[in-house]
């Protein structure tokens, strides 16, 4: 499986590389004299007119497979406990059934299915391996833990969020029906704090909260850095071809229908995503939290200060992490910025801030495989995410 999966890395390892090279090879002769023609996704966002894309598109896109079966088979060790109801549920992927399952479903109400929401580039089985998972160990770790009402749909790993959350919606309306509850709880990372955004907006009698981690709210420096280098329409096309197909071996049993690298960019660019805020404000009566990560050495005062912090939220308060040499360049975008990687804190923001966790952009959702977050850095994602779960439904979810 080792010699496999390398293998499979290196192929997309290579695909990524024809991405970069695309970006980097734009030649200033395919613009025309006036410097470039106008690309309506860099204008604006699509679709924010009409907040009735998500239900439309949504009907006709066929759900990925909505599932409780566990991330992966060993679980690293977590000591923090959830106590929550378990609801005895057959898994509708496979046939496989969750570990000592007892309860059963108690009403509508609470505990309402906890929905983790994937970002850029996501995934919930990584090219068919069958053993990397976005969340990583998540969502196996949580139900070690008791807690089962916790699902990981999959989406296009890249488009725009109206695109992707019409895909989302149609997988909480099975999980609305599979569950027997009346609501969802929205958690999303990165970009898929957008798309959760979308539903509560247009579908706030299906949510009872919503929760983001490191999401760029207010937009990212690097998706403008990006953009920059590739501002014509036939580089556009060349990334966002690039993008089709490695979103089909990032994800070869998903929806990967809509990918678009370039739309995904757009939608975070510091032109577009005023106009996305404008179209998708806060729903009424749904509470919103917001998380940040904070790397590149950065401690957690500054942007990062809460008063009274919620204590899941406080076990890595003296720690600092260094930042995956795989991001360390996108930092340049944002000198003067306490960042992840990939997010300023302060565009990662809304509703109500709960502060900074030590980890860059990969750490928070435990990748690369699990890998530790940088020297002297204890912060553990599984810790946190139980930590989120624990959060939500001592809130009364």
């Amino acid at each position: 499986m080792t010699r496999a999966f390398s293998s499979l890395l290196l192929r997309l390892v290579a695909v990524a590389g024809l991405l970069a090279g695309a970006v980097a090879c734009s030649d200033s002769s395919l613009h025309n004299d006036s410097g470039g023609t106008t690309d309506p996704d860099v204008n604006g966002f699509n679709g924010l007119s009409d907040t009735s894309t998500v239900k439309d598109a949504g009907a006709e896109t066929l759900p990925p497979d909505v599932t409780l079966a566990a991330d992966v088979t060993e679980p690293a060790d977590v000591t923090a406990s959830v106590d929550v109801t378990a609801v005895a549920l057959h898994d509708v992927a496979s046939d496989a059934e969750p570990a000592d399952v007892t309860a059963e479903v108690k009403g509508s109400g609470p505990p309402y299915p906890i929905v983790l929401a994937h970002g850029f580039f996501g995934f919930n089985d990584f090219a068919g391996a069958g053993f990397l998972t976005y969340f990583y160990q998540v969502k196996q770790t949580l139900q070690n833990q008791g807690e089962f009402l916790v699902f990981t749909p999959t989406v296009d790993p890249f488009g725009s969020s109206d695109a992707r959350a019409a895909q989302l919606l149609t997988q909480i309306d099975a999980i609305l029906v599979q569950t027997g509850k009346a609501k969802v709880v929205l958690v999303g990372h990165s970009q898929g704090g957008l798309d959760v955004r979308i539903i509560a907006h247009d579908h706030p009698e299906k949510v009872a909260a919503v929760l983001t981690v490191a999401t760029p709210h207010n937009g990212s420096p690097v998706a403008d850095a990006v953009l920059v280098l590739a501002p014509g329409p036939i580089s556009k096309g060349i990334i966002d071809a690039m993008g089709k197909l490695l979103g089909g071996a990032i994800n070869p049993s998903g929806a990967t229908t809509n990918d678009s690298v370039i739309a995904a960019l757009s939608q975070f660019s510091s032109k577009v995503i005023p106009g996305f805020n404008a179209a998708y404000p806060d729903a009424p009566g749904i509470p919103y939290w917001s998380i940040a990560g904070r790397s590149v050495l950065a401690g957690d005062g500054g942007d990062c200060s809460v008063n009274n912090p919620p204590a899941f939220m406080t076990k890595w308060s003296k720690k600092v992490d260094p930042c995956n040499v795989a991001l360390v360049a996108l930092t340049l975008a944002m000198i003067g910025q306490t960042n992840d990687g990939l997010v300023p804190v302060n565009s990662a923001k809304h509703g109500t801030f709960l502060g900074c966790v030590p980890a860059d952009h990969l750490d928070e959702i435990g990748q690369i495989l699990g890998q530790p977050p940088g020297l002297f850095n204890t912060f553990d994602h599984l810790v946190f995410w139980s930590g989120i779960v624990q959060f939500l439904r001592a809130q009364g979810f």
